[in-house]
Parts: C-alpha cells; sequence; structure tokens
C-alpha cells in the first residue's frame, strides 16, 4: 500500500512536468519566452506543483502514522493482565504484521512473567502468614525478658513484614478478582488527616517535612481499608525514595476531588523513585484502585520531583 501511495505521488509530479514541458515547447516555436511569461508560468504551473507535492506528502504522512498511532493508543490502554491484551492493525503491508506479531508475542511474555510473579508473591505470602504470628506470639512473651528498646524494636520490624505479607495477599486476591470492596460514607479530609497521624512522627524522626493542605471536601463511598493502602503505599515512596519536603494536598480539580502527594527527587532517580518500600509499589496501587473503583491513580516524574494523584469519583 505504501508503494502504491508513492507511485501515485510520482506520477502526479511527472504529469505535471510533462504538460509544463509541452506548453513550454508549444510556446517557444511561436512567441520567444520573456522574463514576464516565464514569471507567470512559476506562478501558474510551479505552486500547483508544490502544493500537490505537499499535500500528497502529508497524506502519506498520515498514512504512514495512523498505524503508529492505533498502537500507541492499544498499549496506552494496556490492561493490568496483559495476556488479554492484543494488538489489532486493519493494515495488509507485511512490515505492520510483522510489528503486530512480534507486539502481540510480547505482550504475552509478558503476561505470562506477571502471573508468575503473582502467584510467587502469593505463594510466599502464605507459606510467611504463620511463622510470622508465631514470632510475634513468642515475642510478646519473651518481651519482660528481653531489653525494652530492643523489643519494640523488634515489634516495629515484626509488625512491617506482617503488613507486608497481608498487601501481597490482597494484592493477590484483587488481581483474581475476588477482593471483597466494603465501602462507607466518609468524609475524606478527615480519613487522610488521620493517615497522616503516624507519618507526622516519622518525618520528625527522618529530618522530614511533611506539609498537609486537607479542606473540608465532602463525603465519598470508598473502602477505608482499600483507600488506606493506596494512601501507605503512595507515601511510602515519597519517604523511601524522595529528599526534603513532602507536600499533601487536598483540592477540587474539574468537579473531581483530587489528592496529590509530592516529594522532591533524590541524586539516584531512575525507576527506584516509582517503586515503595515494599517492592510492590504502584503495581499495587494500580491493582487496589482498579479493583476499588471510583478511584483513579497519575503519577508524574518531573525533572527534580515526583508526583501522585489520587482522583475520587462522587
Amino acid at each position: 500500500m505504501l508503494v502504491v501511495y508513492h507511485l501515485l505521488s510520482i506520477a502526479c509530479l511527472g504529469a505535471l512536468i510533462a504538460l509544463e514541458t509541452w506548453l513550454y515547447s508549444t510556446e517557444t516555436h511561436s512567441h520567444p519566452i520573456t522574463a514576464q511569461g516565464l514569471l507567470f508560468r512559476c506562478v501558474a504551473f510551479g505552486i500547483p506543483i508544490l502544493l500537490l507535492v505537499l499535500l500528497t506528502s502529508v497524506l502519506l504522512v498520515r498514512r504512514v502514522m495512523s498505524p503508529i498511532r492505533s498502537i500507541g493508543d492499544q498499549l496506552a490502554n494496556l490492561p493490568s493482565d496483559a495476556r488479554e491484551m492484543q494488538i489489532t492493525l486493519e493494515e495488509i503491508d507485511r512490515e505492520y504484521r510483522t510489528l503486530a506479531f512480534r507486539l502481540n508475542r510480547l505482550l504475552r511474555s509478558y503476561g505470562e512473567t506477571r502471573k508468575q510473579l503473582r502467584d510467587l508473591s502469593a505463594r510466599v505470602a502464605h507459606e510467611l502468614r504463620a511463622p510470622v504470628t508465631l514470632l510475634q506470639l513468642q515475642l510478646d512473651y519473651a518481651a519482660p525478658r528481653l531489653d525494652p528498646a530492643f523489643a519494640d524494636g523488634m515489634r516495629t520490624q515484626v509488625k512491617r513484614l506482617s503488613e507486608y505479607v497481608e498487601t501481597a495477599l490482597l494484592v493477590a486476591r484483587a488481581e483474581l478478582g475476588s477482593i471483597p470492596i466494603h465501602k462507607e460514607t466518609v468524609e475524606i479530609a478527615q480519613l487522610v488527616s488521620e493517615l497522616l497521624d503516624s507519618y507526622e512522627l516519622r518525618a520528625r524522626r527522618n529530618r522530614r517535612t511533611l506539609t498537609y493542605y486537607l479542606p473540608p471536601c465532602g463525603l465519598f463511598q470508598i473502602d477505608p481499608r482499600i483507600f488506606a493502602l493506596i494512601f501507605h503505599n503512595l507515601l511510602s515512596n515519597a519517604f523511601h525514595h524522595g529528599v526534603g519536603e513532602i507536600r499533601v494536598r487536598l483540592y477540587n480539580d474539574n468537579q473531581r476531588t483530587c489528592l496529590s502527594i509530592v516529594n522532591n527527587i533524590g541524586t539516584l532517580g531512575g525507576s527506584q523513585v516509582l517503586e515503595g518500600g515494599t517492592g510492590l509499589g504502584l503495581n499495587t496501587v494500580k491493582v487496589l484502585a482498579e479493583s476499588h473503583g471510583g478511584i483513579a491513580v497519575r503519577t508524574r516524574k518531573f525533572l527534580k520531583a515526583f508526583a501522585a494523584v489520587i482522583k475520587l469519583s462522587t
């Protein structure tokens, strides 16, 4: 098809050049060519030829870019399970068919890899659940004989490990579509303020500045547990991979309520900024938001800052 477009454009250009040559040869036999006549010919025939070539080039570029835009749009709407995603093109050109085939093969491989990682995460979490619970019980039993500072430190680490296990199990259930959603009517500013309480102490301990602006923004139907996990993952990213001030702001944008978390990026930069301290990071956030419904999470990396925005639908 692309060859046909090339041949058509060349044929049109050749026909116009042939017409100009014929007219020129006819006129030179009857009347001499003057500067005014030459200028007239340039205007009368040169500009139409130029416009036709430009129009043909624009149509050709649009024709070439149309499949690329279609592939980009389909990849932008890639679902969580890439195995269900297939790139489809209406093109008959062999090059585009080959590109679509290789992309679909890559997507299937990506989907299989994600499934294996999800299954591994779920199995590891199941295997760790019982030992972590037993460890917590043994720590509580031996706490009176242990140094208080050591016991508190151990409790903190065991609690963190337990939260990781529960989050991994929850994400595995969410990706399978079996996570229970229990929505309640909550005032979002009050909920976020309660979630921030534990992080204020953490900010002081790490010598970080945590600023927030939480004006009343109304009531929303959400699952507090799922929302808290999304919020904790995003804010943990800011603590683990950011530097300096962390800004949390609640605001209305185009009839939607948004909660933004912005942090400065350290010298490491790169993909580490996009992952949380649990190792689940934005994948956890994306899966939980899709399972919950009514919540969208958008992230953006700037030159020296990283922003995450939770958008809530009424």
